[in-house]
């Protein structure tokens, strides 16, 4: 057997495809468009370190950017909105059709699974933002598809192109690191199916297979830092200063001498003053709840019930974390609303974000040594909240479905709900658990629960004796 051909496929043959769109789902998209380029492009407050572009973000969206900037010129921004949407449409209709393929719904359940899948077109905005979350979701469509036709019928030359679109999802949001581990228990799940790794060649393949997407991401993420920016560097800002601002909140000002001698041990002191001045610390969570508004011009009132649209740890994280970090570095300070109005910030210097991102790494660093259990209790909470109790028991279920019924359908739900539970811890190790971060397999874990229901009722319905038969 020739190395290029050493994956044998799984003894079950692939269905026909059920053919292309509906009529109903081309009209639904035809009408999701429509309300897309209604409301036009919409610049979210990180868009302009996407433009710019900063260092501090993945490099896909700023390569994408520029690309448009390049060929459209000042109408770039419409023709981006166009085409996020037209992405996000189309793999929607790449992932309705391969699980259909796979699965055999009926065509009721696939209009349904398809308006589930792009509803956040609607429900988020993704297509209208300037930023990452459309073309994410889109690749994440398709490697669920991918996986989902794998599950029935593998292919090396398959597993080779998911490969490469969990690559460039990493390329474009840090977050999608869930897609990149499930695409490993996948392959994983292959490899002792098929017992791919009997030669020295398919064991390298295999570890191929494991290590080149992720290593190819960072590698290019660097070298284009390198290039772009002067620094061999990982583009983590994000995760970590939001990290940072979680410890913080579970931190108190007498862990401020736990800074003393550090060379931004002057914005410590601050931080930790607009902290308590602003009660942003945990221990004040019930006696009054933070306003995001009132914070930034410069009070505070209780609003009663505590949510996450005030959440202090982002209030921390941007507008007292980094603008006192970044205040320092550039050599005065910054108002709140100057620095919520955008005024002082360069996104092209580099150095300063670098800055910024380094001691936010070592806060983060010197905190959890003190406030790890804190830090711990905050992201069960995070969870507990999030998810109720009988959503947890589904969620237990779904996941040890396949030892139970050993179908392909089984398996697929459980690789859903495995990348469900991995995004939200992602998600609450660093913020607050919103539908906007979470929404990428909420809505894909709601359209596989939906698809295992449609299987089910069909499977009832094929085994039920006929009508007028006992």
């Amino acid at each position: 057997m020739s190395f290029t051909r050493f994956v044998t496929p799984f003894p079950v043959t692939m269905p026909k495809s059920l053919g292309g769109p509906t009529a109903v789902q081309l009209l639904l998209s035809l009408a999701i468009f429509v309300v897309v380029m209604r409301q036009g492009a919409v610049y979210g407050y990180d868009s302009a370190s996407y433009i710019a572009p900063a260092i501090i973000r993945t490099p896909l969206t700023p390569w994408m950017i520029a690309a448009f900037r390049f060929v459209f010129g000042e109408s770039w921004a419409a023709c981006f909105v166009t085409f996020q949407t037209l992405a996000v449409l189309l793999s929607c209709f790449y992932f309705v059709n391969a699980v259909a393929t796979v699965f055999q719904p009926g065509q009721f359940v696939r209009l349904l699974i398809f308006a589930i899948v792009a509803a956040p077109l609607l429900a988020y905005e993704i297509g209208n933002y300037i930023l990452t979350e459309a073309v994410s979701y889109a690749l994440l469509l398709v490697s669920f598809g991918a996986i989902a036709q794998l599950l029935l019928d593998l292919r090396w030359r398959k597993l080779i192109l998911l490969g490469g679109v969990v690559a460039i999802d990493l390329l474009n949001r840090p977050q999608m690191i869930f897609v990149y581990a499930v695409y490993l228990l996948a392959l994983l799940r292959f490899s002792l199916r098929e017992k791919i790794w009997k030669t020295t060649a398919q064991t390298l393949f295999v570890l191929g297979l494991v290590a080149v997407p992720y290593v190819s991401a960072a590698l290019a993420e660097h070298v284009w830092n390198l290039a772009r920016h002067g620094s061999y560097v990982a583009s983590n800002f994000t995760g970590v200063v939001q990290v940072a601002a979680s410890l913080l909140y579970v931190s108190d000002s007498d862990d401020v001498p736990l800074f003393r001698g550090k060379n931004y041990w002057v914005s410590v002191k601050k931080i930790y003053s607009d902290m308590d001045e602003y009660r942003l610390f945990a221990k004040y969570r019930h006696e009054v709840d933070m306003n995001y508004a009132t914070y930034l011009s410069g009070g505070i009132r209780p609003v009663g019930i505590y949510t996450p649209h005030s959440a202090r740890s982002d209030v921390i994280y941007w507008h007292t974390l980094v603008r006192e970090l970044y205040a320092a570095q550039v050599g005065h300070d910054i108002s709140r609303q100057d620095w919520n109005n955008g005024k002082y910030i360069d996104y092209g210097d580099s150095k300063t974000w670098l800055a910024v991102q380094n001691h936010s790494a070592d806060i983060a660093s010197t905190l959890v040594r003190a406030r790890g259990k804190q830090y711990l209790q905050l992201l069960i909470s995070k969870l507990k909240s999030h998810v109720s109790l009988f959503e947890m028991c589904i969620v237990v279920a779904m996941v040890v479905l396949p030892a139970i019924v050993a179908t392909p359908w089984s398996l697929f739900l459980s690789l859903v709900t495995v990348a469900h539970v991995i995004n939200l811890t992602i998600v609450a190790l660093c913020t607050n658990l919103w539908p906007r971060l979470t929404f990428y397999t909420d809505h894909l874990v709601l359209a596989s629960i939906v698809l295992c229901g449609g299987m089910a009722v069909s499977e009832l319905r094929r085994k039920a004796p006929p009508r007028g038969q006992p």
